[in-house]
């Protein structure tokens, strides 16, 4: 029911009586449109008292009678009396196929509500598991990561050990301490310290590794350069 203030504004000290008199006075003004056969669906729509849906998970809800047999041998002071007393409306409107059905329907949807949640709860222990395993994926997947960048960082320091710029200065700094061990050793031939064979030999094992690593450095530098 749509627009209905006192179903809206319902609480513990509404009446009843209040209610389907609102209600009434509703239908009387907004009349329902009913369907051919079956019953209407529920929507959000206003264009009825009745709410309906095509879709296949909608709440059926019954069709508002367009009468109330019930109600056809009654006076005009019977019907007074039952708006009158609460308790004797509440008795006689339980009786009414619309509650009955509305009542049936409650019972119906709280069953098949029930049994869902207890499905839903079949679930619990595996998804506890899947969780768990869960957890433990991503405390792997944390140490991986973390073995991961530890190798990239030792794979720097060792990437840097043959960088060609650093490889070419190295072998120029080794030209360089051959050519002065070379002329410490022409010194100390002058100076007698170190007799002629044994300078002739030293002489010319230095000269030679010096004349290899220079040629490999002007080779490692051309190659650089192109």
């Amino acid at each position: 029911i749509v627009g209905c203030r006192a179903l809206s504004n319902w609480n513990g000290n509404s009446r009843l009586v209040d209610v389907v008199s609102d209600i009434t006075n509703q239908f009387a003004r907004d009349p329902p449109a009913l369907p051919a056969a079956g019953g209407a669906r529920h929507t959000t729509g206003r264009s009825s008292g009745l709410q309906r849906d095509d879709s296949d998970d909608a709440v059926f809800i019954p069709p508002a009678p367009s009468s109330f047999p019930e109600l056809d041998n009654l006076s005009t002071d019977q019907m007074q009396d039952l708006l009158n007393d609460d308790d004797a409306f509440q008795v006689f409107f339980k009786k009414l196929p619309m509650p009955t059905m509305t009542l049936e329907m409650r019972d119906q949807m709280s069953s098949e509500l029930t049994k869902q949640a207890r499905e839903n709860l079949s679930y619990k222990e595996r998804v506890e598991q899947l969780q768990g395993g869960l957890k433990e994926l991503q405390r792997e997947a944390v140490e991986h990561w973390a073995r991961v960048k530890e190798l990239e960082a030792r794979q720097s320091v060792v990437m840097r050990k043959f960088d060609p710029l650093r490889l070419l200065t190295q072998l120029e700094a080794s030209c360089g301490k051959l050519d002065e061990e070379s002329e410490i050793l022409a010194g100390e031939f002058l100076n007698g310290t170190v007799d002629l064979d044994s300078f002739v030999k030293r002489e010319i094992e230095l000269r030679k590794l010096y004349h290899l690593r220079r040629a490999k450095a002007e080779r490692f530098r051309a190659q650089l350069k192109q």
